[in-house]
């Protein structure tokens, strides 16, 4: 069977196309981080920092991944952030980075 979509052929073994689907779930996470991050840019919540592997990483809402793609393993440590310059230094710069994208998609005039 061949994707509409994007017309690569769908193992025998799936539903629906694994790229395309991967595609859409991304978009549909992306989508969700809207609104918490409008309430975090407000000073009405925090970000959800995690250490992992020695790094410090920011948590996406709705998810068990990190805003640099990084899965978060279950007993990983989770500190509350505030969404500040200050405190942004110190964590993942690749998150830091998506972060401050999805934060600009968010709400524009709020990024630090």
């Amino acid at each position: 069977m061949t994707c509409p979509t994007c017309r690569r052929p769908i193992p025998d073994d799936k539903l629906a196309c694994p790229g395309c689907t991967e595609d859409r779930s991304r978009a549909a996470l992306t989508a969700y981080q809207m609104a918490p991050l409008r309430k975090v840019a407000a000073g009405e919540g925090d970000l959800t920092l995690r250490l992992i592997d020695a790094g410090k990483h920011i948590q996406m809402f709705g998810a068990d991944r990190t805003f640099c793609n990084l899965n978060i393993p279950p007993k990983s440590e989770r500190k509350r952030l505030a969404y500040v310059p200050e405190d942004l230094a110190k964590v993942c710069s690749l998150c830091r980075h998506h972060l401050n994208r999805a934060m600009e998609a968010a709400c524009p005039n709020s990024a630090p």
